[in-house]
């Protein structure tokens, strides 16, 4: 019906030929470059009309004769819209690419459509191209139009626009090879169509247009494809034979005519390692590749480095580089260009990322156990932080989070830490010091920047820290010769009372000579004693040092020793109360001493007191001990029974406590045994 209703409108109107194939209609503010070609078609009639909205062809806007190239002009005026050509004349003449041959259009008749979208020039193609998408179209409304445009553009040209470009003419001499690539490609695609009609018996220009209309499968320009028998028959023959073609410019069928530029992956990490292989694809007509051919890369906008400005496709057409960024996150265009003829350059270009690390830490949160705690060097507050990353969810397990004490004085258990699988890192923090502290974490982006959290905490009095050491001595004057001295040290705490047990001591001698027992001592019902001596004539002055510090200090004065002794008696007794008419018959007593004293027993031991007239028998001496046995006849009462004599050695002074009872026992005079209640006694030591 579209093309019933296009023969009664043609049949009425009148076409008003102008010099040249121009004319003028209306203000001139669209000029239109007109190029008829199945190769260039002399002498044809172009006629361009209006298009309603509704798509009903209107008024015609301009008339025009092509010339011998085929070209014709006209000028729409202020016209703006869909518009429709269409081109005849059974006189017309075109010289077949396939033959070498003149021919006539004869009542052939090419159509095309297109939308005029404001002023200014616009070229205008008719072609059996164009005649198979005013086919395809659904109606003359500016949306048809585009869509069948399209179809056609990317079924049969790669996406060479059916209607913009005027094709190249690709005969020998025409010219071609000033030409930019896609007019070329255009030339070569009507050769294309001229080789169809040679190489089909009995084929007419109306019948191959009619093939090439039903061979497109689908009516989307996204996703259509030619029919395979069509594509891989007489259609694929007839591209061959095109590059085969003796009648065309030479070496024209060689001519890059298409760059494609692919990116794997799109996007990378922007550290300054992860690259994008960027291919770049150079084939010429028919899809053939084309190699040994340079491609030049370059960076259109965006910061990015590439490895190489030029590479060289390979066998299969294929030119390889990488490409990477610094540390900078942006969307990077990247083009590839290849020298498709002496004056033009075929460019294609691509979008690539370089984007942030999406394991990047993106945010850390920095939690306190408590807020508070004891300045004692020991209470602490476990520090939290919980780093989150750009992608969302936890950091990877083992992210490294730095830890510092911004503000106050405070230490940290640790001075980094890693995250685990929820994306925790945890240290804990003590002080001595009351006061505020601010403690910050932070993780480090492969950008070299970091994300950062922090929080407050506070360090308190204790309570229970000492507040006071006071020293004190027992006696306060000892002689010079070792003679122990009692260094007693109380602390007092910070909220009153004693201190805790096990609260370290430390003890010092800060004037004087004498030596400590220990340096170091820990408190028990807040008290904490050492031993002091010394073998120096003079005061001694002793510090106490608690945690805060706290101190204390005593004191005391070691005097003259007495002379050298050189004997110490010992004497025993028994004690308790004797049965009624009851005596002792024999004792059996072990006496111990010293033997860090200089002490050595000279026997025998003698019977004395009550125990005068006793027998004594041998006495028995070990290192440190002396065992007495002593029987008596008659029976002797309690009392002193014996005497001890030992020889001190020089440098030595001893003491009663130096001596003592290890057992004792007592039997009855009658022979019936041990005497409950009697037991043995030192009843007195004499050092002299």
């Amino acid at each position: 019906m579209k093309k019933g209703l296009l023969g009664i409108l043609l049949a009425t109107l009148t076409l008003g030929l102008f010099g040249c194939g121009s004319g003028d209609f209306g203000a001139s503010t669209t000029s239109v470059s007109g190029m008829a070609s199945k190769g260039p078609i002399n002498g044809a009639k172009v006629a361009i009309f209006s298009v309603t909205t509704s798509g009903r062809i209107d008024k015609q806007l301009a008339t025009g004769t092509t010339a011998s190239s085929g070209a014709f002009s006209a000028d729409l005026g202020a016209y703006t819209g869909a518009i429709f050509a269409t081109m005849s004349g059974s006189t017309a003449t075109y010289t077949d690419e396939a033959t070498n041959t003149a021919k006539t259009l004869g009542t052939q008749k090419l159509h095309a459509a297109t939308v005029v979208t404001g002023s200014g020039p616009i070229n205008l193609a008719i072609t059996p191209f164009t005649e198979v998408a005013y086919r395809k179209a659904a109606s003359l409304r500016k949306a048809d139009i585009a869509k069948a445009d399209a179809l056609v553009s990317n079924v049969y040209l790669s996406g060479t626009d059916v209607i913009k470009t005027l094709p190249a003419n690709v005969l020998s001499g025409g010219g071609a090879a000033s030409s930019a690539p896609s007019q070329i490609s255009y030339g070569l695609a009507l050769a294309t169509v001229s080789q169809l009609l040679k190489d089909q018996s009995g084929a007419t220009l109306e019948s191959v247009i009619t093939q090439m209309q039903n061979a497109i499968t689908g009516s989307d320009p996204t996703t259509a494809t030619l029919d395979t028998t069509f594509k891989s028959g007489v259609y694929a023959t007839a591209i061959s034979e095109v590059r085969t073609n003796a009648n065309l410019q030479s070496g024209i069928v060689d001519t890059p005519l298409n760059i494609t530029l692919a990116a794997s992956p799109t996007s990378v990490v922007a550290n300054n390692t992860d690259t994008i292989t960027l291919t770049a694809t150079v084939t010429k007509f028919g899809g053939v590749v084309v190699p040994n051919t340079a491609v030049k890369f370059a960076v259109r906008s965006g910061t990015a480095t590439l490895s190489s400005a030029q590479g060289t496709t390979d066998s299969t057409g294929k030119a390889t580089i990488t490409v990477k960024s610094g540390t900078i996150q942006s969307a990077v265009v990247i083009t590839a260009s290849v020298a498709a003829t002496s004056s033009t350059d075929l460019t294609t270009s691509t979008n690539v990322a370089f984007v942030q690390d999406p394991n990047d830490p993106a945010s850390v949160s920095l939690t306190a156990s408590k807020v508070a705690a004891t300045a004692n060097g020991i209470d602490s507050i476990t520090l939290t932080a919980k780093v989150t990353r750009v992608g969302t969810g936890p950091v990877p397990t083992g992210t490294t989070v730095t830890f510092a004490v911004a503000a106050g004085t405070a230490t940290l258990s640790a001075p980094t830490g890693t995250t685990d699988s929820n994306g925790n890192a945890s240290v804990t923090l003590t002080s001595t010091t009351v006061g505020s502290v601010t403690v910050s974490a932070s993780a480090a982006t492969s950008t070299g920047g970091k994300v950062t959290g922090a929080t407050n905490v506070e360090f308190q009095t204790d309570p229970n820290a000492p507040a006071s050491v006071t020293l004190s001595a027992s006696p306060t004057t000892a002689t010079a010769n070792n003679t122990p001295i009692t260094i007693t040290a109380t602390v007092a705490k910070t909220g009153g009372g004693a201190v805790a047990d096990g609260t370290p001591v430390t003890f010092a001698v800060t004037s004087g000579t004498a030596s400590l027992s220990t340096t170091s001592a820990t408190t028990v019902s807040g008290t904490a004693s050492v031993t002091l001596t010394s073998t120096t004539i003079g005061s001694v002055t002793v510090t106490a040092t608690v945690a805060g510090p706290k101190t204390g200090t005593t004191t005391v004065s070691f005097t003259t020793p007495p002379a050298q002794p050189t004997i110490a008696t010992v004497k025993l007794a028994t004690t308790g109360t004797l049965p009624s008419g009851t005596t002792i018959g024999s004792i059996q007593t072990t006496i111990s001493y010293s033997t860090t004293k200089g002490l050595t027993f000279t026997p025998p031991a003698v019977a004395t007191g009550v125990g005068v007239g006793s027998i004594i028998n041998a006495n028995s001496a070990t290192s440190g001990q002396v065992i007495v046995s002593q029987a008596n006849t008659t029976g002797i009462q309690t009392g002193e029974f014996a005497t001890l004599t030992f020889s001190i050695a020089t440098g030595n002074i001893p003491t009663a406590s130096d001596f003592a009872v290890v057992s004792g026992t007592a039997t009855d005079i009658t022979g019936l045994g041990q005497l409950s209640g009697i037991s043995v006694i030192i009843q007195s030591v004499t050092i002299q």
